[in-house]
């Protein structure tokens, strides 16, 4: 018993349309190579991925079982554990953006609960600071979400497991769970919609999702994964089919995890979620620069509004997070230099995030950095613009083409600054401090291939 509360407080931890072009075939073959190698170097039981490469292509690979006798396929659905929380910041900064909510509001106004400050403010909420104790560390969480796994809990029911805080409001940083709980409630209680129907109408729809739902309060016609753990076997020696040899309902632990961890999707919608988002194509530069200043975790490694910032991965600072849920595991990744979205969905609950993110993720991502020399003619590194002058200072003009949204992003690969004057119009740069900047276009589908320096003086 005790290595099933074990497993089941880390559970949430970390916890479109089609494109006309296409990535080369050596490109989705080196892909797939990597995917394949890795994934077995790794023993993986089974596993859907996806890479989108804006105004190019998706490649999408799966690898090993979802039951015995079944393979995993790409219209498969996983879930994505705490990736979720990158939706429900999402969906936060959008509604935002329509003068719904701010950042710096107190959650007293919708919440009261003798363990949790009314002080603490939305976006101590989303970035972890609000020093809320995390409901799936309570002892009585596990047994009470297994007491029947059919069960749809409500978010509310989640607050009975809610203890003491680790810390005042804004005086450390501490992973919780409970945090994105009350985001979800507080989005409802502004919205007076279910949380399923905001990030449809905000998140979803917009991105052309058809396979991406939350979990019991959305359903779809897309075959749903089946999982491996050993956390019914207390020998924990071997996975197991928990579906297949246990009956396993997913209804309890989705429901309960719900805003903190509930969302089901596929490889690719995934991908592309983490391409748009990076790409500023989720919500205006404001709310993209809210969601990624970030909270110091390491010398490495911090953490935004729902997104994980890290430097130095494959030479590049990218931004990421990881899920995990009874049986299922995954990492993703933007990175905002190429618009590159990453996801790997696992349907297994023994490998690490970390493994999977260092291993995986890594892997694929530096195929994109530097993909084969036949797909040059799909992924044209060079530069299709110009801007004049440069260098600048005070305004510029892009020309060589007639299309496209203008984003600035600094060396680090945080978009600062983002313009549509139509082309060959003066854009404002005299906000932009000093130094070099990576320009890129973007059409509704993504960043489009190519690149441009500008040297600001």
């Amino acid at each position: 018993m005790k290595k099933l509360i074990l497993v089941l407080a880390a559970a949430l931890l970390y916890s479109a349309s089609s494109l006309k072009a296409q990535l080369s075939p050596a490109y989705e073959a080196r892909l797939q190579t990597v995917f394949d190698s890795v994934c077995n170097v790794f023993n993986i039981k089974g596993a859907s991925a996806a890479v989108h490469v804006p105004n190019v292509g998706t490649w999408k690979g799966v690898y090993g079982i979802s039951e015995t006798g079944v393979p995993v396929t790409d219209n498969m659905l996983f879930g994505i554990g705490s990736n979720t929380k990158t939706f429900v910041a999402a969906a936060m900064l959008r509604l935002k953006e329509q003068g719904l909510i701010d950042l710096e509001d107190t959650i007293g106004t919708w919440i009261q609960h003798p363990q949790i400050s009314g002080q603490i403010t939305i976006r101590q909420l989303l970035n972890h600071t609000s020093g809320i104790y995390s409901f799936t560390e309570h002892p009585a969480f596990g047994d009470s979400i297994f007491t029947d796994m059919s069960r749809i809990w409500g978010p509310s029911d989640m607050l009975q497991f809610v203890n003491a805080p680790y810390f005042a409001p804004g005086a450390g940083w501490e992973y919780s769970n409970t945090n994105y709980t009350l985001a979800g409630i507080i989005i409802e209680q502004v919205t007076g919609s279910s949380l399923d129907t905001v990030l449809q109408n905000e998140v979803f729809t917009p991105a052309g999702f058809t396979n991406t739902i939350l979990y019991p309060q959305q359903t779809s016609a897309a075959p749903i994964a089946n999982i491996w753990s050993a956390a019914f076997n207390w020998s924990g020696n071997n996975l197991e089919d928990l579906v297949n040899d246990y009956s396993y309902n997913h209804n309890s632990m989705f429901s309960a995890a719900w805003a903190a961890g509930a969302i089901m999707s596929t490889a690719e919608e995934n991908a592309i979620f983490w391409s748009r988002l990076v790409s500023g194509l989720s919500f205006g530069t404001a709310s993209l620069n809210d969601m990624m200043q970030t909270i110091p975790l390491s010398g490495t490694v911090s953490y935004g509004l729902g997104i994980f910032r890290r430097k130095n991965f494959n030479a590049r600072t990218v931004h990421t997070h990881g899920g995990t849920n009874l049986g299922y595991i995954n990492e993703n990744l933007g990175d905002s230099v190429s618009g590159v979205g990453i996801s790997v969905l696992t349907n297994q609950d023994s490998i690490s995030n970390n493994l999977l993110l260092n291993g995986l993720v890594k892997a694929l991502h530096k195929v994109t950095i530097n993909p084969p020399v036949t797909s040059v003619g799909d992924m044209p590194n060079g530069q299709l613009f110009s801007i004049c002058p440069n260098p600048a200072s005070g305004t510029v003009r892009i020309t060589g083409t007639k299309e496209g949204i203008v984003h600035f992003y600094d060396l680090t690969g945080r978009m600062v600054l983002r313009h549509d004057p139509g082309m060959g119009q003066p854009i404002e740069i005299s906000s932009l401090p000093p130094g070099t900047y990576l320009v890129r276009l973007s059409t509704p589908e993504g960043l489009m291939p190519g690149s441009a320096k500008l040297v600001v003086n």
